[in-house]
């Protein structure tokens, strides 16, 4: 649980923060639209990547410890915590053992967060009074935040499945390719294991998205340094 509290207001301002900055150089000056929205979201789920993966290798080496295959590669099948799992994950390869599963991660990343986006401003605008801004904390913004967060898990869900299947695996020195793991998964079950867990992703999902929207436009409220000009 320490590594994604850790890591989630890092990965929550690289977000928001790149999701801003492209929008600022897609959109310029001109009010964005929803497709300007979408790639700047593709952006900043690509950018996110390169601190999502790490993060979440160590997540889920931490989680699936217990079922490593004894004498393995790595025999690192026990850690103590996250940095006993930090420093035992570089001590196999360096700093880029921390990037197994960076392909997957950018293909569940880059359009998983185009469609977050471009379907939160979507709902917004469908749930938000006319005379109401769409940027102020509203019950109708917490509502297009916990569906956008739903929206961008069915998007790319199996992405994550192929994603957590690479990152678990302990058994081999050379950590197996995105392609390798989907034709593993698919053989040994079809195609219903890269649908495993969606429900239970979904009802997460909305709260912590319905919050997540919520608190950024609470705090975009709470700084605007023209609010006072405004008021």
């Amino acid at each position: 649980m320490a590594s994604p509290l850790v890591g989630v207001a890092a990965i929550n301002s690289l977000l928001f923060g790149v999701h801003g900055w492209f929008i600022h150089h897609i959109a310029g000056d001109k009010m964005p639209t929803i497709s300007n929205i979408f790639w700047a979201g593709c952006g900043s789920g690509f950018v996110n990547s390169i601190l999502s993966c790490p993060m979440e290798l160590v997540k889920i080496r931490l989680q699936n410890q217990k079922s490593a295959v004894a004498g393995s590669v790595d025999s690192l099948t026990q850690y103590k915590g996250n940095w006993d799992c930090v420093k035992k994950i570089y001590k196999v390869g360096g700093i880029r053992s921390f990037f197994v599963g960076f392909h997957p991660t950018i293909w569940r990343e880059t359009p998983s967060f185009g469609a977050y986006f471009a379907s939160f401003e979507i709902f917004t605008i469908m749930l938000t009074p006319p005379d109401q801004p769409l940027d102020q904390p509203s019950p109708g913004l917490l509502l297009a935040g916990g569906l956008a967060g739903i929206v961008s898990w069915l998007v790319t869900y199996p992405f994550d499945v192929i994603k957590t299947h690479v990152q678990s695996d302990l058994t081999r020195a050379k950590p197996m390719g995105m392609w390798e793991a989907t034709k593993s998964i698919y053989r040994a079950e079809g195609l219903r294991p890269f649908f495993s867990g969606l429900g239970a992703t979904c009802i997460r999902a909305f709260p912590t998205n319905a919050a997540t929207f919520y608190g950024v436009c609470y705090m975009r409220s709470l700084l605007d340094p023209n609010k006072k000009e405004k008021d």
